[in-house]
């Protein structure tokens, strides 16, 4: 029987596409399909509603200028992470400034913004959803 000579290169060429075949599997089978955080930060939730303060405390006309801020606050919340994160640093504010509860869910109606969602004390941001 005559040996079947293989050449060195041959076997390096399949040795590793099997090593980057078993890499990806590792990659694939340890990483999760999605991680989401939050791009929004407390002191941009902050800066938004400021304009809004008056409102929710006094009632009245609410202004051209907190409608916009909310409207914008609403587009940055783009993902639910997002949309947790300025939740949890709402529910976390919004005691502070001793408002009246209808009038801080009248906002989105007034100001024509779709949003599902409504204040309460209890509101569990967790539950949340974009």
């Amino acid at each position: 029987m005559a040996a079947v000579s293989r050449s060195p290169l041959s076997l390096n060429k399949v040795g590793c596409a099997l090593l980057m075949m078993i890499c990806f599997l590792v990659i694939i089978i340890t990483c999760p399909a999605e991680v989401e955080s939050a791009a929004i930060t407390c002191s941009a939730v902050v800066t938004r509603i400021t304009s809004c303060i008056g409102y929710v405390q006094r009632g009245g006309a609410v202004t051209p200028a907190c409608c916009d801020s909310l409207k914008l606050l609403n587009d940055e919340a783009k993902t639910t992470a997002d949309l947790q994160a300025a939740c949890r640093c709402l529910t976390a504010l919004i005691p502070s400034v001793s408002p009246n509860p209808s009038l801080v869910n009248s906002l989105p109606d007034k100001c024509g913004i779709p949003f599902p969602y409504r204040y309460t004390p209890s509101l569990d941001c967790s539950t949340l959803t974009r």
